[in-house]
């Protein structure tokens, strides 16, 4: 056995292939024996000397060269292989090159081929698909491995059939590396192949580039095993977005989920539970969202709001709940009446929520909303005319309108004072509700003045 030296001159000389040829000696049997028995690793080399005298020939067979840059390189290009791409694209190459023994090699010593070349070259690697699904599919390369290799690529999501990831745990990897392209096909693939640790599903849909893919995509025709039972998991799943939510119940042909009970619920989520179509309003569920304290009780009531109005019972919302629900205004025009009516006894007995219902009210509502309403909202009601429209939508007895007038902006609520003759400017409406006001004996006449206002006089008590 030679010693250390020799065979670090041998290994690290680049020009003892030329000593060889200089010398009239070829890479006979011998030489091959001499490469096995030293177990030389060649580091340096004149690749052009090497293979005029038959030595690179056996330091392929033999695996005689360590596994870095400049030696993959110079075998490669020795033996006619292209190496235009080898700076970016190297583990493709090696891989195609088409000269097995190399191959093979590289592959039985993934790790060191990691350390001594891939992970050395500067910039990234874009490998083809083909070569990162050989290295995912592998169980001799560990996960850590795996990792380093992936990361060292420059594109994510290239992997477009999640099928050719043979492992369970290559799938798992590649999802949480964000390698597996957002199609409905994939979803099931993962889904399917998963079911005991949903994590790795909820982890691949709820990547915003995924969701966002999907929900512009057709899912009909895949086989896609779902039920009752698997929507009501995706409604309530914590970890999913309310958008990776909503992408996912929209991938799906069954509709209401009658076994929802809220849980991990948001408002926004309700809110697109319930425009998707597979949430309905019960008091039940609105007792259960309520408890939650979120707010999302709310949103469930204001969005099914002739269902909550329907089923209203005393208990069911208090004055803070009503200013939520009345601050949202997600129901139109048409139901507001419905509202107001149905928590009346709340308005009535609060300030706070009789200002937010007199913001509501306008000329085309009025007429249907509760009276005991209006006349709670009649003062912080702001135009004028609408004022003496409720007013005479009320009507009453000369004590009552007196007093509703008095709670009036100027100058309508000194026509509730005795004795007064205020100067009013016209409006249109006013000669009607003077002519209410004469019949219900609050105002005795009114005359024009002549910078064009009416002076109205009322009547004594």
């Amino acid at each position: 056995m030679p010693t250390q030296k020799i065979v670090v001159y041998v290994e690290e000389t680049e020009s003892f292939p030329v000593l060889l040829k200089e010398n009239g000696i070829v890479a006979t049997e011998a030489m091959a024996a001499l490469v096995k028995a030293w177990g030389l690793k060649f580091k340096e080399l004149d690749f052009c000397a090497a293979k005029e005298i038959g030595l690179i020939d056996v330091i392929i067979a033999e695996n005689a060269y360590a596994i870095e840059g400049r030696m993959i390189k110079g075998l490669l290009q020795i033996n006619d292989v292209p190496i235009e791409e080898f700076e970016n694209k190297n583990y493709s190459l090696i891989s195609n090159c088409g000269i097995n023994s190399i191959v093979d090699y590289i592959d039985s010593n993934f790790p060191k081929y990691l350390e001594g070349l891939y992970l050395r070259l500067e910039g990234d690697q874009n490998d083809d698909v083909a070569a990162i699904l050989k290295v995912l599919n592998r169980d001799d390369i560990s996960d850590d491995d795996k990792i380093r290799f992936m990361k060292k690529q420059p594109q994510q999501g290239r992997i477009d059939d999640a099928s050719k990831l043979k492992t369970d745990s290559a799938l798992v990897l590649a999802v949480k590396a964000n390698w597996i392209l957002p199609t409905w096909n994939n979803a099931v693939e993962i889904w399917n192949r998963n079911k005991d640790n949903l994590d790795v599903f909820w982890g691949y849909v709820n990547n915003p580039y995924c969701y966002q893919t999907l929900a512009k995509k057709n899912s009909r025709g895949i086989a896609w095993a779902e039920d009752e039972s698997w929507g009501k998991d995706v409604a309530e799943e914590e970890k999913l977005s309310d958008e990776a939510m909503a992408c996912l119940l929209a991938g799906m042909d069954k509709g209401i989920i009658s076994s929802y009970s809220g849980k991990n619920a948001t408002p926004s989520r309700i809110e697109r539970l319930v425009r998707g179509g597979r949430i309905k309003f019960s008091k039940k569920l609105y007792i259960a969202l309520r408890d939650i304290g979120n707010g999302s009780h709310i949103t469930l009531a204001a969005m099914c709001i002739k269902d909550f109005c329907g089923e209203y019972e005393d208990g069911l919302i208090n004055k803070d709940d009503a200013r939520q629900l009345l601050s949202l205004g997600v129901f139109n025009q048409h139901y507001l009446p419905l509202v107001a009516n149905t928590i009346k006894h709340l308005i009535v007995d609060s300030e706070e929520l009789a200002t937010d219902m007199a913001g509501k009210i306008n000329i085309n509502n009025y007429a249907e909303i509760d009276e005991s309403v209006l006349d709670s909202a009649l003062s912080f009601i702001t135009p004028d005319s609408l004022q003496c429209k409720v007013i005479q939508h009320i009507g009453g007895n000369s004590d009552n309108i007196r007093e509703r007038l008095r709670r009036m902006s100027e100058p309508y609520k000194k026509l509730g004072e005795l004795g007064t003759r205020p100067h009013i400017n016209q409006w249109e409406g006013l000669d009607s509700f003077i002519e209410f006001l004469k019949s219900k004996g609050v105002v005795s006449s009114t005359s024009e003045r002549t910078d064009g206002t009416i002076q109205v006089n009322t009547t004594q008590s």
